[in-house]
């Protein structure tokens, strides 16, 4: 393959396209997602002809030099981009805590927008390399040693490469300040370096030494390499995700657990779509994380001390519903599970309250069965589980008397309704008529009672001022109740039967135990009108400055549109257009008609031209090797190509074809021919 002695080549492009496809290749492979290793080579391929059109185009140009410049505002791109980018991915992307994985991915995409000289085409091997060292540190995909050894004889092949057009530029540049400045041709700059003492520095051999160099740097260097990534690291199995950091770098991670004092009426809560776990279930159902029994002057309080966890084992009859999920991000120290764990628990224990907790450090995924009400089944008398008594019956069925106002609307709610699961059917229909749901509420003034004021007075709230005031006016009427924390899904599962949950879809409900089917949810939320913007399951934005406005987003994009659009199109109209000064151009030519005249001597004296020599200094040492005439024919030639080639005045096409004439009469006479 020929070396241009001063540009990089299409193949220079494709031995960079092909070491950063690699790369990609073995990082989708590795997070078990094909299709994001195809995403990103489709998105490699397709940036690289923008980039080689755009090669042609600033060819010899001052643009070409801000290359890495523009690399660098597109590494800043990969990075602060990060989420919404990794949005853009097949699936899932990648997962949070493989982000840096997806970074380097997509430098490598943008980067190849900016790979428009040699130091940028060489530095995509750097992002290359370290993504090679991630999937090595990860240890999920086998046929990588096979990828990164194909990947080091690329890069090896194009390092030789640029090594030997730095040099030749290295050496013309030598060479002129030695010849006067003189400008050397292509072909006679690498011919006189194939014969002259630089060949070991720029030639072949060097290529063949760095080649054999990466080879045994991958062979020693890749584990110890992969050995060091994992010692920071860790090893992460891909199949089952460690637990991520949650999408806000800005914000500590999420704890998704009850804490001893729940408060509630806090104000404005901040839910964002942030995915949390990933859940597997036969259909929509609560999610249980936590629980709650005791009701102080502000919320929710944790029961104290030990004794043994409630359960229904034995109480009413039950059928087991299998589930599986994993975390997405967020901290979960308790079990999530969607209806009542089993009797038999390897691995996980309950405390008194009857929250699930792993022994040992939480798990990044369970699969587990539930337990959950037979088909058919019809709520008898509310009441508490016989196991529940008497500790908790308390806890289940008193607490501090509500106001009068909030006991008038109870009685009112269930005036001449018979059956206790009609009547918390009651209660809950008259708090979705009552009150709005509103992410935005206001919080409870201090001193005042959170259900009294979330019912009469703001008349808007969100999940744990209606589950409060549902189980405190269950209670007030006589019906224990409890509430619980949790997750409710308000997406449709996925093909797979998957639920992505999110952090907006944490929830609280109240609960209410019946004879014959168990704890049954009573969620006054699911019927209630929402305030715009606000239903359940939505996150709340937080208020944007004017440059986060919709408006400025637009332009941004409309810009950005523009801005592609002219890329594309510059970089399509570089691959048929090569703008180059008529000056050049045209000494160029002549510079190619000495390049046939040189040939014709070498060939006749068998003395090749040094890189050293200018034209007169070649005639003069193979003078003695011409017979009479021919040396003559060749002075006149060599005195007519350094007019030429440096005289001040450019030649034109008169002195152009009078040169091609001289070249041609003198290899007729070499030849013996008139």
């Amino acid at each position: 393959m020929r070396i241009d002695s001063r540009n990089a080549t299409w193949f220079d492009h494709v031995l960079s396209l092909i070491g950063a496809m690699l790369a990609v290749y073995s990082a989708g492979i590795g997070i078990g997602d094909v299709n994001v290793g195809y995403f990103f080579m489709g998105a490699i391929l397709a940036c690289s002809l923008v980039s080689f059109g755009l090669t042609k185009l600033f060819q010899g140009t001052k643009i070409a030099r801000w290359d890495g410049i523009f690399y660098l505002i597109l590494c800043m791109a990969a990075v602060l981009g990060r989420r919404p980018l990794n949005e853009l991915l097949p699936g899932d992307g990648y997962p949070a805590q493989l982000a840096a994985a997806g970074v380097l991915s997509w430098l490598l995409a943008f980067g190849t927008l900016a790979t428009w000289r040699d130091q940028t085409l060489l530095f995509q091997i750097v992002p290359s390399i370290a993504l090679f060292g991630l999937v090595g540190a990860w240890n999920t995909f086998e046929g990588v040693p096979v990828l990164f050894f194909v990947f080091i004889l690329c890069a090896a092949t194009l390092f030789a490469r640029v090594h030997v057009r730095t040099s030749l530029e290295q050496v013309e540049s030598v060479e002129r300040v030695a010849s006067g400045k003189r400008a050397l041709g292509e072909l006679e700059l690498v011919e006189s370096l194939r014969a002259g003492p630089w060949r070991w520095m720029a030639g072949p051999e060097w290529a063949l030494v760095s080649a054999l160099f990466v080879v045994g740097f991958s062979v020693v260097g890749a584990p110890l390499l992969q050995r060091s990534v994992q010692a920071v690291a860790g090893v992460v199995q891909i199949s089952v995700p460690q637990q991520r950091q949650p999408s806000d770098p800005t914000t500590t991670p999420l704890t998704f657990g009850n804490p001893p004092n729940l408060s509630v009426g806090n104000g404005p809560r901040l839910a964002r779509r942030n995915p949390v776990l990933r859940f597997k279930l036969d259909q929509k159902r609560y999610i249980k994380g936590g629980f709650y029994y005791g009701y102080g002057p502000r919320g929710w309080e944790d029961l104290e001390g030990e004794g043994p966890p409630p359960t229904l084992d034995g109480v009413v009859p039950m059928r087991e519903v299998a589930f599986e999920y994993e975390v997405l991000s967020g901290r979960h120290p308790r079990i999530y599970v969607p209806g009542e764990p089993p009797p038999r628990m390897e691995g996980f224990s309950q405390d008194v309250d009857g929250a699930v907790f792993p022994v040992g450090a939480p798990p990044a995924s369970v699969a587990w069965a539930a337990q959950v009400p037979n088909e058919g089944a019809k709520p008898g008398r509310a009441g508490v589980p016989p196991t529940l008594a008497p500790r908790l019956a308390f806890a289940s069925a008193s607490g501090p008397d509500v106001t009068p106002r909030v006991l008038q609307f109870a009685q009112d709610a269930i005036q001449g309704v018979e059956s206790d699961y009609d009547r918390a059917v009651a209660l809950k229909e008259a708090i979705e008529k009552q009150v709005k749901y509103n992410l935005n509420a206001p919080a409870v003034p201090v001193g005042q009672d959170p259900v009294d004021t979330f019912l009469f007075e703001t008349k808007e709230g969100y999940c744990d001022l209606f589950a409060t005031a549902m189980a405190q006016m269950a209670r007030a009427v006589g019906i224990p109740a409890r509430v619980a924390t949790g997750f409710w899904p308000n997406e449709d599962a996925n093909a797979d039967g998957y639920y992505v949950l999110r952090e907006s879809d944490y929830h609280m409900w109240a609960e209410i135990y019946f004879e014959g089917i168990g704890w049954m949810p009573f969620d006054p939320t699911e019927g209630a009108e929402a305030v715009p913007g606000s239903e359940r399951g939505s996150a709340r934005e937080d208020p944007k400055p004017w440059y986060e406005q919709r408006w400025v987003q637009d332009a941004l994009e409309v810009g950005v549109i523009a801005i592609i659009g002219g890329i594309i199109l510059l970089s399509i109209r570089g691959l048929f257009v090569r703008r180059e000064p008529v000056a050049k151009r045209i000494r160029s030519q002549a510079g190619k008609l000495y390049s046939r005249f040189q040939r014709d001597l070498e060939k006749r004296t068998g003395k090749p031209r040094r890189l050293s020599q200018t034209p007169r200094e070649y005639l003069d040492r193979v003078r003695g090797e011409l017979p009479q005439d021919a040396a003559a024919a060749a002075e006149d030639v060599t005195l007519q190509f350094e007019n030429a080639l440096w005289s001040k005045d450019d030649p034109g096409d008169e002195e152009l074809k009078e040169l091609a004439g001289a070249v041609k009469s003198f290899r007729n006479t070499s030849r013996g021919r008139p």
